[in-house]
């Protein structure tokens, strides 16, 4: 809009507005994810708040505006739907804003398959086979008889 000379040239003020979004987004990289999301949907608001006023003092179109305020509302509710949404169901315990313990059970699970280390030698680190049952002096495989 600066080129077109839209509600007159700004300068410098109208390009560092359009480069603020790199400059809120490029940062965020390096943050850990949940923070990012924040900061990002923190960012995208103000962002949106200073579009706003621009068009208000007359540097865009007025349809600038509703569009931007469109576009704010759909990434802002995907920000905070991706920031619920990994702190309910995480990849780990303890990943998202939220934690909570996963609910991991320990020992034998029972079955006819079980897997054990295929050793050294082998091409693969586990080894999956059919459980072999043990026979009691009854001879009937374990299992008992009501």
């Amino acid at each position: 809009m600066e080129f077109a000379g839209y509600g007159g040239h700004k300068g410098y003020a109208r390009l560092a507005l359009g480069a603020a979004p790199i400059l809120v987004a490029w940062p965020t990289l390096a943050l850990q994810p949940m923070t990012a999301l924040i900061v990002q949907w923190i960012g995208f608001t103000g962002l949106w708040w200073a579009d706003s006023k621009v068009t208000i003092n007359g540097w865009t179109p007025k349809w600038y505006s509703q569009y931007r305020f469109y576009l704010s509302i759909l990434v802002g509710t995907c920000i905070i739907g991706s920031l619920a949404g990994t702190s309910y169901w995480g990849p780990v315990a303890g990943h998202g804003l939220i934690s909570h313990d996963l609910e991991l059970k320990s020992g034998v699970v029972p079955g006819l398959i079980e897997a054990v280390p295929a050793g050294e030698a082998a091409e693969n680190y586990v080894r999956i086979h059919k459980k072999e049952m043990k026979q009691d002096e009854d001879g009937d495989g374990g299992k008992k008889q009501d």
